[in-house]
């Protein structure tokens, strides 16, 4: 009964500890680890992670200053190990949802960091949250996505997607999409279509021609079929959608006779994915 009282001691301190880290809250995960040291004192995996939480917690302290945790815990991201990032990760989303209206931190929506931290469910809140203050905010949009997407939502991921190249692609980091079909669509666009830089701006196109993204509506908010301009590279799918909208032949005949200036191999593939 004594060495069962001991194990229950020592997974009490170790669970505590754990549970700490997984918030990467370095005060609590200390005491806890030394409680157990305290018990077992030729534990070395328990004394090296508490040596590595000590010095966590002084790069912390050192850093903090007259700042607050969540500017101290930034300025220590690089001393952080790889298998603790998302601790860390979750720890700084937590502490940013604490300052009102604050949408970004350490230059990320708060979403991607619950995403980075495990947390999808999270994530998908705190980024419809940014975007009901700003919609066209096309990072927070593509997190929101790659959330959906991991989330096992697909398709919503992917409209979601759309939406935010069609806002701002230059705000999409390219190299982090969590869906590979959409990840792959800025090659296909360099090398299959033969597209001008930034190819971010003719994802939405090329994703409607591979039958990524779903055809535009043509009243699709945010188009101005009526004139796009030519010079960008959303006019493809402005004219996509002035196409599907067209009332006679002359109308869509135009619409096509565009695209085909603009994208000739983008407008050939158009044709042969919906004719």
């Amino acid at each position: 009964m004594e060495q069962l009282g001991l194990f229950d001691v020592e997974t009490s301190h170790l669970a505590t500890a754990r549970r700490a880290l997984g918030r990467f809250d370095l005060d609590r995960a200390e005491a806890a680890l030394l409680a157990h040291i305290g018990i077992f004192t030729g534990d070395r995996s328990a004394q090296a992670l508490c040596d590595l939480v000590r010095r966590l917690r002084a790069r912390r302290d050192a850093a903090a200053g007259d700042c607050v945790e969540l500017d101290a815990l930034i300025e220590i991201r690089s001393d952080v190990p790889e298998d603790m990032l998302p601790a860390w990760h979750f720890r700084i989303a937590e502490l940013a949802e604490l300052e009102p209206g604050q949408a970004y931190v350490a230059g990320e929506p708060i979403g991607f960091h619950w995403l980075a931290a495990g947390q999808s469910a999270r994530a998908i809140q705190a980024s419809r949250v940014a975007l009901a203050a700003a919609t066209s905010d096309g990072r927070a949009r593509a997190v929101l996505a790659d959330a959906l997407y991991m989330s096992g939502e697909g398709e919503s991921a992917r409209r979601e997607y759309l939406r935010a190249f069609m806002d701002d692609p230059a705000a999409i980091p390219l190299d982090r999409l969590a869906d590979p079909a959409v990840a792959r669509l800025a090659d296909l666009a360099r090398h299959e279509y033969d597209l001008d830089e930034p190819v971010a701006g003719w994802i939405p196109a090329v994703g409607i021609v591979e039958r990524i993204f779903p055809l535009p509506h043509p009243a699709l908010p945010g188009l101005s079929p009526e004139s796009p301009d030519p010079a960008r590279p959303r006019a493809f799918v402005e004219f996509i959608a002035c196409e599907r909208a067209g009332r006679t032949l002359d109308e869509r005949v135009d619409a096509r006779r565009k695209m085909k200036a603009l994208a000739p191999l983008l407008f050939d593939a158009y044709l042969r994915a919906y004719a």
